[in-house]
């Protein structure tokens, strides 16, 4: 790490791949990961979160925004790093801010190329652009992860409930949906061209997380889902089930 860009995510390192090992326990890093590069040659850069606490343990990840106009997700992983507490923390939390930035900063659902993105996974590293920027966001920081947790929301025009998919024939996944407490679980074994599928394939338990409704931020929703986070941390040994919120030792 030997720069920081001055725009989009003040103090962030820019990197090309996520290295877990090289960030010193007990400390959150901020990250922009380059993925591809538009027509003049400029870079296009994935907004990453990284809390290594201070003693071993398992990886989690959490991915927001994989459409453009789903934002509930993006608050849920503001919110758990302003109270995580990396002192007592096992392991290591990286929250993906926002997947898709091409379709973020246009207000749409899909990619630059109208490519559903969770449609498209697990990308090819020679293919059109969407499945080249799936390729590279799966391999150079979706596979560091051991547990996803994919947030989502319903698509334009629609009103939705919390409710979850996941395959409920999986021992762990399952036990993450319960953990979750939705309104509903829909058994949904993972199909290969999704986020969820593609994270399975590599051996990554993972779970949808559908929080609400697109184009709006909806406290309840975001607050009921950050608990059941909290909870799926728990039951993977990263912090006390029990333990409640305090100060945070994450500052960013």
């Amino acid at each position: 790490m030997t720069s920081r860009p001055s725009f989009d995510f003040p103090g962030a390192y820019i990197i090309d791949e996520l290295d877990i090992e090289q960030l010193p326990q007990g400390t959150c890093t901020k990250v922009m990961v380059n993925l591809i590069h538009d027509g003049l040659g400029r870079s296009l850069r994935l907004p990453v979160m990284i809390g290594r606490g201070k003693h071993p343990g398992p990886v989690l990840g959490l991915t927001a925004a994989l459409h453009g106009n789903e934002l509930n997700g993006i608050p849920i992983i503001h919110r758990l790093f302003e109270t995580l507490d990396l002192q007592a923390l096992r392991g290591t939390v990286i929250g993906v801010i926002v997947v898709n930035v091409p379709a973020y900063l246009n207000n749409q659902r899909t990619f630059d190329d109208r490519t559903d993105m969770n449609h498209v996974m697990p990308g090819k590293a020679h293919g059109s652009i969407a499945e080249i920027y799936a390729h590279r966001f799966l391999h150079r920081i979706v596979r560091r992860f051991e547990y996803l947790i994919d947030l989502h929301t319903a698509s334009f025009g629609n009103i939705n409930s919390l409710y979850l998919r996941t395959d409920m024939t999986h021992e762990i996944t399952a036990k993450m949906g319960y953990l979750q407490r939705p309104q509903i679980i829909l058994h949904n074994p993972p199909s290969d061209r999704t986020l969820r599928g593609a994270a399975m394939e590599l051996g990554i338990p993972a779970i949808t997380v559908e929080i609400g409704n697109p184009q709006v931020f909806q406290p309840r929703r975001i607050a009921a889902s950050l608990t059941g986070i909290r909870r799926v941390m728990g039951e993977i040994g990263m912090m006390s089930s029990d333990r409640k919120n305090g100060s945070s030792t994450c500052r960013l």
